[in-house]
């Protein structure tokens, strides 16, 4: 986003592990950019009831310009209960201060790609997990993740390119939360690690 000064601030609430959470900046970055509003980053909220996982927010190493929301813009303390609140009086049309989105599971939501909202603040609370989201901003984006050092990428580069790296990617769903049959089985990594190993002299996984 460019460092001009806007009216509207749309807060986005960051969650998961470092995919999760690349994909909701990045459809809030795009959200902003259509709705000439300000991009706010909520690194708190989405984390501090993931015990099981312990998730964090991950996107220090990068050149997000996006801010860290005060307590203040997170309706800290006791926020479930003010946002709660705030919801009902938007809801009513009592308030337009403060909008609220929530995204309903993680297939492709439509609305996103023209929502307009015209409260003071949009607090965005979705998955994003579509590069259809923001393809167009994508070269604003790069920017964004690109990596804050430059060490850090040489360091990286240095480390893999001694050797053949091969990337090994496990998708998992919870059972809690999705229809755990959609996981892939052991066999399908196990053969897919066969097929690198007979085309790759020593890979590292």
């Amino acid at each position: 986003m460019s460092k001009e000064k806007y009216q509207k601030k749309i807060i986005t609430r960051l969650k998961g592990g470092l995919g999760n959470q690349l994909f909701l900046y990045a459809t809030a970055y795009r959200l902003c950019h259509i709705n000439k509003a300000k991009l706010i980053i909520d690194n708190k909220t989405g984390f501090d009831l993931d015990f099981k996982y312990k998730r964090k927010f991950d996107l220090n190493f990068m050149n997000i310009s996006a801010p860290i929301a005060s307590n203040k813009e997170l309706m800290f303390p006791l926020f479930r209960i003010k946002r709660m609140i705030y919801r009902i009086l938007f809801f009513l049309k009592l308030s337009n201060k403060r909008e609220f989105y929530y995204q309903k599971g993680i297939n492709f939501d439509t609305k996103i790609l023209k929502y307009n909202f015209k409260a003071e603040v949009l607090y965005y609370d979705g998955f994003g997990q579509s590069e259809d989201y923001f393809f167009d901003v994508k070269d604003s984006l790069k920017k964004e993740f690109s990596f804050k050092s430059a060490n850090q990428l040489k360091k990286f580069t240095k480390k893999n390119l001694k050797r053949n790296a091969v990337a090994l990617h496990l998708r998992f769903f919870d059972s809690n939360n999705y229809n755990s049959q959609i996981n892939l089985k052991d066999d399908y990594y196990k053969m897919a690690i066969y097929e690198i190993s007979s085309k790759i002299k020593n890979p590292t996984f």
